[in-house]
């Protein structure tokens, strides 16, 4: 039995085929709008969920998070679907190719977290009090899922992360990588493999060339090759 967790992208995509085909099942509750892979090898995590599905009942955010963000190990995990736009799917999917560079990777090892919870349309608007205190929420989904990539969708969110892990002496280098909009940190989380904290451009603009080169040359070189 492959490792769920092998920092090997493709040794992990076997182990989750296995684990499906043996008809085993794992499913775990995360903070409120949370969710995807429970073994995710990337995750993208956003300042919080966008407009309300319900605009009568928008989620308030803040103290008292629910743990209801669904996340399940299966090759169909990544649950990125959102009611209120179909052509933004794609794009989020599009994105996580860039670093998997195979769509069945993305469809079952990818998740997408945020500091937040408050439904918001504009997120320059959820306050940085709430950001800061879903850090340590998103910090317990990374712990369990052991990615080797953590992607920050906006400059706030990268900033409340990179001050958080600095705060836990847990940065272990600042990589110096030509074409993206922040240094990427390399964070030492777990004993047998680093993580990668980058900042990525959000989804819902178009990535230029340049920055698309940097994110697949710097897979190629850091993540990929296994220390």
């Amino acid at each position: 039995m492959h490792n769920l967790y092998d920092p090997d992208l493709a040794a992990r995509f076997v182990a989750t085929e296995e684990f499906q085909n043996d008809g085993k099942r794992r499913d775990e509750q995360w903070p409120r709008a949370c969710r995807g892979a429970a073994n995710a090898w990337i995750i993208l995590v956003g300042p919080s969920p966008g407009a309300p599905v319900d605009a009568e009942h928008p989620w308030p955010g803040g103290p008292n998070r629910l743990r209801d963000g669904q996340a399940t190990i299966s090759l169909h995990a990544t649950a990125i679907d959102f009611a209120n736009g179909k052509n933004r799917n794609q794009r989020w999917m599009t994105l996580i190719d860039q670093f998997t560079r195979d769509r069945k990777f993305t469809v079952a090892l990818a998740a997408i977290c945020n500091l937040d919870w408050q439904e918001q349309a504009n997120a320059a608007l959820v306050p940085e009090e709430y950001l800061r205190a879903g850090c340590g929420g998103v910090d317990q989904v990374i712990k369990t899922t052991k990615p080797r990539i953590v992607a920050a969708l906006t400059v706030r969110v990268w900033d409340h992360l990179a001050a958080f892990y600095r705060n836990l002496n847990k940065i272990a280098e600042e990589i110096p990588c030509a074409g993206m909009r922040r240094n990427p940190l390399r964070l030492r989380l777990f004993e047998a493999f680093d993580t990668f904290l980058i900042k990525v451009r959000h989804p819902s603009w178009p990535v230029p060339l340049t920055e698309r080169q940097a994110y697949n040359q710097f897979v190629k070189d850091r993540v990929f090759p296994v220390a």
